[in-house]
């Protein structure tokens, strides 16, 4: 789990990594309603993803604070991951989301905490460190009120297990076999773990308010 400043410093981080993983860039404000619940949980996701994810929470930072607070001046302290404080800057989640409207297609933030999904798939054959040209993205509160996601740290729980199923799965296949790895999949089996849900998920994911996938 990453703190997430720009996209230049995405992008740089995951050259960095020499293996296929998904890329989670996560949207949640301190100021949304029950931050607490996602932010709280911060240092066990860091601790969780590990090598089948990599989390970026936007308009975070966790190094060089004075310069992070002499560019962002709005800049908080938002909780600690590995007993190390972060900080938080309004203006700077603005920066990102910018550019990543710039970016991706036919996506827009809705104002509320969500997530979009990427994959680094330099390790593949013609892959790349940040791979916008498939990207899927999931409005987190839409999934909690309508109750496809019970709750976000559990739907978490269900994404981390399915980046391993999905990772280890591709690592028994021939390299010259080998696709990009597949995040819809990943939605779709994270979902699946959830015996609560009200509606297949193949009816579910078909919701354009909840979920969302896209061809950059």
């Amino acid at each position: 789990m990453c703190p997430a400043n720009d996209i230049d410093g995405i992008l740089s981080h995951e050259k960095e990594l020499d293996y296929s993983h998904v890329i989670i860039l996560l949207f949640v404000k301190p100021s949304d309603d029950n931050s607490d619940s996602f932010i709280k949980r911060f240092n066990y996701f860091h601790q969780r993803s590990k090598r089948y994810c990599t989390i970026y929470p936007i308009g975070y930072c966790n190094s060089n604070m004075d310069d992070f607070r002499q560019c962002y001046p709005d800049a908080e302290e938002a909780g600690k991951v590995e007993n190390k404080m972060w900080l938080y800057s309004d203006a700077c989640f603005d920066v990102v989301r910018r550019q990543l409207e710039k970016r991706l297609k036919n996506w827009r933030y809705c104002g509320e905490p969500e997530m979009i999904f990427l994959q680094n798939s330099s390790s593949f054959e013609n892959g790349i460190p940040l791979d916008f040209r498939n990207y899927n993205y999931i409005d987190i509160n839409y999934g909690l009120q309508n109750g496809y996601i019970k709750n976000f740290a559990r739907f978490m729980e269900h994404i981390f297990s399915a980046c391993q199923r999905e990772v280890e799965a591709r690592r028994v296949i021939d390299v010259a076999q080998r696709n990009r790895l597949n995040s819809r999949e990943i939605v779709e089996i994270a979902l699946e773990y959830d015996k609560c849900l009200p509606a297949p998920v193949k009816k579910i994911i078909k919701n354009k308010l909840f979920f969302k996938s896209c061809k950059n």
